[in-house]
């Protein structure tokens, strides 16, 4: 199946399909971005990053494993590194395991995957901000609501945020009263037999943020207040942080697209040898934590070599631990042990 950026509605062959039954009776997905992910622009703030398709497959296909078919022929090991932080299988396609460079990175972070197997079977998203994916609207012939959804999806990236996806027409009223919402879609919303992200936590109203128009390029800085008790990682813009859970334990992947970017006739690359990735240095990661919770301890894991790994410390308050990331290169998991 073919997604692209979200190209709605000609771009998707399953796009129509109502929630019940997309990917009903399918234990295993293939998603194409296509070229729409495959290169950067790091001064424009673009990552030529898989993060919104990857959550939306996961929040539209839940717990089975998925793959994001992207043109990508040279970052091999962010490739892996995105899906296997959202839940997903890692590559899906370009695998150039003939390169030396190309086998190397894939033996490594496969093998990595495998040896902290625990880590990543059964793991949920856990992101305290959800965004909701427009699918009604796309139903209703409207893609204007998608538009509003990149934008702001990209928005929240940048600023650091995570945050999960989940379809419109899947949403659960238990996702919408424990989580802070973001919808795009102010014609659903004003539906009567659509459910509508009003509910309320104990103690914290949960008022959806809504996105009626295309924001703009400060919106969810204005929102900061609203969004203090998501988890957030501070500085560093090109690295994507993404928070899942197991029982007593929270795991916060980082994933770093800083590189040393190929010239304008070589926009994608000629292969794994030329990823080229940049070090990223003292990345601070606020964790937002429930009533009652602690952060026992931190450890940080990677595949890559010469950077931080082991215990780390944290500053502790009600409702958050904050830490920071010494070192990153491209892939690095920090596991929060719960008291």
């Amino acid at each position: 199946n073919h997604l692209g950026g979200f190209n709605q509605i000609n771009g998707d062959e399953r796009c129509l399909l109502p929630g019940e039954v997309w990917g009903r009776d399918e234990n295993y997905l293939w998603y194409s971005t296509g070229n729409a992910a495959s290169q950067t622009d790091l001064a424009n703030g673009d990552l030529g990053d898989g993060t919104l398709q990857l959550r939306y497959i996961r929040g539209a296909f839940g717990p089975k494993p998925f793959v994001l078919g992207k043109y990508e022929q040279t970052r091999t090991r962010a490739t892996i590194a995105e899906g296997i932080a959202n839940g997903g299988a890692g590559l899906g396609f370009y695998a150039n395991f003939k390169n030396p460079a190309g086998r190397e990175a894939m033996t490594t972070y496969f093998g990595f995957a495998a040896k902290h197997r625990e880590l990543y079977v059964g793991a949920q998203p856990a992101a305290e901000l959800l965004l909701l994916y427009p699918r009604s609207a796309v139903q209703r012939g409207d893609v204007e609501p998608v538009a509003r959804f990149k934008a702001i999806g990209k928005q929240l990236g940048r600023e650091g945020y995570t945050f999960d996806i989940v379809p419109d027409d899947l949403v659960t009223e238990a996702q919408l009263t424990s989580r802070r919402v973001v919808d795009c879609d102010s014609e659903r919303r004003a539906s009567p037999d659509k459910p509508a992200a009003s509910g309320r936590a104990p103690g914290a109203p949960l008022k959806p943020l809504a996105v009626p128009a295309m924001p703009s390029d400060d919106q969810v800085a204005k929102w900061r207040n609203e969004l203090s008790n998501v988890t957030r990682r501070e500085g560093a813009p090109t690295v994507v942080p993404s928070v899942l859970s197991l029982p007593k334990r929270r795991l916060v992947h980082f994933v770093n697209y800083n590189r040393e970017e190929p010239p304008p006739n070589a926009k994608m690359g000629r292969g794994p040898h030329e990823e080229k990735p940049l070090a990223v240095e003292g990345i601070t990661i606020r964790l937002a934590l429930q009533p009652g919770e602690r952060v026992k301890s931190i450890r940080l894991l990677s595949p890559d070599a010469g950077v931080s790994t082991g215990p780390v410390g944290l500053v502790q308050r009600a409702g958050e631990a904050a830490f920071t990331v010494p070192r990153m290169l491209i892939y690095t998991v920090a596991v929060a042990d719960l008291e």
